[in-house]
This record gives C-alpha cells, sequence and structure tokens, in this order.
C-alpha cells in the first residue's frame, strides 16, 4: 500500500481486513497484524470495528511525511523497484 498524498484519495474505499488480506498474499495473520497496527499508530490507516479499516485522509498522511523526513526517499525506493 502507498501512502503518498498523491496516490491515495481522501474517499479511498476501506481497506480489506487482517484475515482476508493474510489469505489473499499468502503471509502470516500476525504479520499483517503487527504491520497495521504499527500504521495506526504512525495514524496512517483508521481501524474500527464493524467500519473496517480505512487510510487516513491527506491532513494526516501529510502530518506523518511531514515527522518523518526519510519517507520520501523510502517511497522512492519502492516505487523504482
Amino acid at each position: 500500500m502507498n501512502c503518498s498524498s498523491k496516490k491515495i484519495k481522501k474517499a479511498e474505499p476501506k481497506r480489506a481486513g487482517t484475515n482476508q488480506l493474510a489469505e489473499q498474499l499468502s503471509i502470516n495473520w500476525n504479520t499483517i497484524q503487527s504491520v497495521y497496527a504499527q500504521l495506526k499508530e504512525e495514524g496512517l490507516l483508521l481501524m474500527q470495528k464493524e467500519r473496517g479499516t480505512q487510510v487516513a485522509d491527506e491532513e494526516q498522511i501529510q502530518r506523518f511525511e511531514a515527522k518523518n523526513p526519510h519517507f520520501s526517499f523510502v517511497e522512492q525506493m519502492i516505487d523504482d523497484n
């Protein structure tokens, strides 16, 4: 999932749940849960029971990018591969 504010729109549909994503990617559920928890802690995912998981709005993503100056470099490295 790319978290660039340029590539995620505010009305982005909700993300797959951890069980569904683990199955789709053939990755252990604990790994998915750990990544989701970290993204939630960093303010990039909003997780609510009955409402699912959604990507944060553009303002929250911009705050994350401002706090993490290395983010654009990491993002560029991912995009190049």
